[in-house]
C-alpha cells in the first residue's frame, strides 16, 4: 500500500510538471537563461561591503560613496597651481580687472564645454581614457596613452613643486621666518635669495648637475607617500579625503583674502582698476583661453578618470558650471592677495622686474608678502599648507589617470589597485630625483612649460572632434540628458551643439596655433638654457604624439586585415557599434521611463560596484517584469545586486 502511495504521489507530481511546463512554454528558454545567468553571477561576483571590495572578472566600476565626493574631487582636480602662479600676473599685465571680463566669457564658450565632454566621457563610458577612446574612435586608440604619458610628465612636475612647499611648512614653524631677514648680498630680495640659495641651492644652469640634496628628498618623499596614502586605500577613502582637502583650500584663500582687503590703499585701488583698452588686443584673449584651459587641467584625462566612477544619475551639466564658477572665483581671490600684498611694495620700485609668474610668484613674491605682516607666521603656514593641499588635490586625478590605465589595460590587476598605486607613485618618486639636484629647479622649468603645453590643447580638439564628428553630438548630449536627469530647453540644446561642432574646435585650433608658435623658444630662468635644451624640450612635447600616430597605424593595419583599404578608412572614423548600443540601452534603460527599459540594471547605489547584467534585450518590456517576477529569487548574501 505505502509502495502504491509513493508511485502514485510521483506520478501526480511528475503530471503536474508537465502541466506547468507545458503552461510556461513560452518563456520557459528566457526563464532558464536568466536563472542560469543571475546564478553564475552571483557566484562570480560575491557581496560587496566597505571593508572588501574585490571583485573577480566581468564588468564593474567602484563608484563615489556620495554625489557631493565627485564635485569636491574634480574642483580640486581643476583648481591647481595656476591661479596662484599665473592668473595674478596675467590681471597685472592685460588690463587689471577687464582681464575679468575675458576669462568669463571664456569661461562660458570653452571651459564649461570642454569640462562636460571630458566628464561626460567618463562616466557614459565608465572607463579610463585608454580603454574608452578605441571604442569611441578607433583612428584615437593611442590617444589614451598620450594622456598617460603627458600625466605622468606633469605629476612629476607637480611633485617637485609640492617638495618645496613641504620645507616651506616645515620652516614657517620658526619663531622668526627664516627668509623674511636672510642675508643679502647679491642685489635680490631676501626671499629670493632664500629660496634660490637656502631651500634649492640652484646651479648656475641646466649643464650644471650639482648634487642630490636630502631635503628635497624628503619633501619628495613626503609628497608621494601623500598620494599613495590617499589613492592605496581605495576610490571610497580618496573621496573623504576630498571633504576635508578641497573645503581647507577655499577657506584658507578666503581668510588670506580678509587679511589682504585690510590692507586695501590707494595704490591696491590702481592695481586693480581696469584698463578697457586691452580688450581690443587679440592676445589678451588668447592668454585668456589659455589660462582658463591650463588651469583646468583640461586635457590631462584627470576628469574622464574621475568621473567613471560616478553614479548613474549625476547631474553633470550642473557640476561643470559648479565647478568652473568656483575655479573663477578661486583666480580672483588670489590675485585680490596677491594686489594687496604687493601693491606697496611695488610702489616703492623695490619689486623685481623680470617676474612673469610661476613657482616665483609662490615661494618669492608671496613670501615676501607674508613676512611682512603681523604674526605672518601664522599667515605663512596657512598658505603654503593651502599650496600642498592644491597641489595633492591635483596629482590625485593625475595618478587615478594612470592607474586606472593599468587596471583597465591590464584586467588581471584588478583588485590590486593599492599595489598598483603604490608601484607607481615609487616609480615616480625614483623617477622625480633629479628634480633634488641643483639644477632641480631649472629641469622643473623645462618639465612645466613643455608637458603642459601644446599636447593637451591637441588632445582635448581631438576628442572634441570625435564626439562631434565620430560619435554624434546630438546623441552624445541626449545621452548626458538622460544620465543626469535633466530635459534641456531647445535654446539650450541648439547652443550646446553649436558649441560641439563649431565654437569649440575653432578656439582650440586658435589656442593650439598659438601655443605652438610660443613653445619655439624654451622658457629663461635664471640664466639662458643651452641649446641642447630646444631640443630636449622638443622631444619631450612630441613623444605623446608617437601614442597617437602608433594607435592609428595598428588599428588601421587591424581593419585591413578583413577589410578593404576604404572600409578601413571608414571604419577608423566610426565608434565601435556594439559598445555604441550598450551605452545607449543601458543609460536609457537606468534613467528614462520604465515603460521605455529593455535592460533593467541591477545596482545598488549605497554600495561600491555596479553590475550589468547579461539578458536577451529581443523580447522589449517584457524582461521588465520577468526580473520584477524573479527578484524574489535572489540570494539575500548577494546585497550588492
Amino acid at each position: 500500500m505505502v509502495d502504491q502511495h509513493t508511485e502514485l504521489s510521483i506520478t501526480s507530481a511528475v503530471s503536474s510538471l508537465t502541466n506547468n511546463t507545458e503552461v510556461s512554454n513560452t518563456n520557459k528558454d528566457v526563464d532558464s537563461k536568466f536563472d542560469c545567468e543571475y546564478e553564475e553571477n552571483c557566484n562570480r561576483y560575491p557581496a560587496t561591503t566597505d571593508t572588501q571590495q574585490k571583485m573577480h572578472k566581468g564588468r564593474y566600476r567602484s563608484t563615489w560613496n556620495e554625489r557631493g565626493v565627485f564635485f569636491l574631487t574634480s574642483l580640486g582636480f581643476t583648481t591647481g597651481l595656476q591661479g596662484i602662479c599665473v592668473f595674478p600676473v596675467l590681471c597685472e599685465m592685460n588690463g587689471g580687472a577687464a582681464f575679468l571680463l575675458c576669462t568669463v566669457i571664456l569661461y562660458l564658450v570653452l571651459g564649461i564645454p570642454v569640462v562636460l565632454v571630458e566628464s561626460g566621457l567618463g562616466q557614459v563610458g565608465r572607463q579610463s581614457p585608454a580603454v574608452l577612446f578605441p571604442k569611441l574612435c578607433p583612428l584615437l586608440s593611442g590617444l589614451g596613452f598620450s594622456m598617460c604619458w603627458s600625466s605622468i610628465v606633469f605629476s612629476i612636475s607637480e611633485a617637485c613643486l609640492l617638495s618645496w612647499s613641504v620645507l616651506y611648512i616645515y620652516n614657517s614653524g620658526d619663531c622668526d621666518l627664516p627668509w623674511a631677514h636672510y642675508h643679502n648680498y647679491t642685489g635680490m630680495t631676501s626671499s629670493a635669495k632664500y629660496f634660490t640659495g637656502e631651500i634649492l641651492g640652484v646651479s648656475s644652469g641646466l649643464e650644471i648637475f650639482g648634487s642630490i640634496q636630502g631635503s628635497l628628498v624628503i619633501g619628495l618623499a613626503i609628497t608621494w607617500g601623500a598620494v599613495a596614502a590617499c589613492l592605496a586605500a581605495g576610490i571610497r577613502h580618496t573621496g573623504k579625503l576630498c571633504y576635508v582637502a578641497t573645503p581647507i583650500t577655499f577657506l584658507v584663500a578666503g581668510i588670506l583674502l580678509v587679511r589682504g582687503l585690510l590692507l586695501w590703499s590707494r595704490n591696491v585701488s590702481q592695481a586693480v582698476s581696469p584698463d578697457w583698452s586691452s580688450l581690443t588686443d587679440l592676445t589678451v584673449w588668447m592668454a585668456a583661453g589659455c589660462y582658463v584651459f591650463h588651469s583646468l587641467n583640461l586635457g590631462l584625462g584627470g576628469l574622464t578618470a574621475i568621473s567613471s566612477h560616478n553614479k548613474q544619475n549625476t547631474n553633470l551639466l550642473r557640476d561643470a558650471v559648479l565647478i568652473c564658477l568656483f575655479h573663477f572665483v578661486w583666480g580672483v581671490m588670489m590675485w585680490l592677495v596677491y594686489v594687496c600684498l604687493m601693491a606697496d611694495y611695488r610702489a616703492s620700485n623695490q619689486f623685481p622686474k623680470n617676474i612673469t609668474g610661476g613657482p616665483w610668484i609662490v615661494f618669492v613674491v608671496f613670501a615676501r608678502g607674508l613676512a611682512a605682516l603681523p604674526h605672518g607666521i601664522v599667515f605663512s603656514l596657512a598658505m603654503y599648507i593651502m599650496v600642498f593641499f592644491v597641489g595633492i588635490g591635483t596629482l590625485l586625478g593625475t595618478i587615478l589617470v594612470i592607474v586606472s590605465t593599468f587596471l583597465d589595460f591590464f584586467p588581471a590587476l584588478h583588485g590590486r589597485r593599492g599595489p598598483v598605486t603604490i608601484s607607481v607613485c615609487i616609480v615616480l618618486f625614483l623617477v622625480g630625483l633629479p628634480l633634488t639636484s641643483q639644477a632641480g629647479f631649472h629641469i622643473q622649468l623645462l618639465l612645466s612649460y613643455y608637458s603642459v603645453n601644446w599636447p593637451l590643447i591637441l588632445y582635448s580638439l581631438c576628442m572634441t572632434l570625435a564626439i562631434s564628428y565620430s560619435y554624434g553630438q546630438k546623441r552624445y548630449i541626449s545621452e548626458l540628458c538622460c544620465i543626469s536627469n535633466i530635459k534641456l530647453q531647445e535654446t539650450t540644446m541648439t547652443h550646446l551643439i553649436v558649441l560641439f561642432t563649431t565654437g569649440v574646435p575653432v578656439l582650440l585650433m586658435v589656442l593650439l596655433f598659438c601655443s605652438f608658435y610660443h613653445t619655439s623658444s624654451p622658457p629663461d630662468g635664471q640664466t639662458p638654457y643651452p641649446s641642447w635644451a630646444k631640443a630636449v624640450g622638443w622631444l619631450l612635447s612630441t613623444s605623446p604624439a608617437v601614442f597617437l600616430l602608433a594607435g592609428a597605424v595598428l588599428r588601421f593595419l587591424q581593419f585591413c586585415q578583413k577589410q578593404s583599404l576604404i572600409q578601413s578608412f571608414k571604419l577608423l572614423l566610426k565608434p565601435d557599434e556594439i559598445f555604441a548600443e550598450t551605452l545607449s540601452s543601458s543609460h536609457h534603460s537606468s534613467s528614462c521611463e520604465k515603460t521605455t527599459m529593455t535592460t533593467p540594471i541591477i545596482a545598488v547605489e549605497s554600495k561600491d560596484f555596479f553590475f550589468v547584467p547579461s539578458i536577451n534585450t529581443s523580447d522589449g518590456n517584457n524582461n521588465l517584469s520577468l526580473y520584477n517576477n524573479r527578484s524574489h529569487k535572489a540570494d539575500p548574501e548577494h546585497s550588492s545586486f
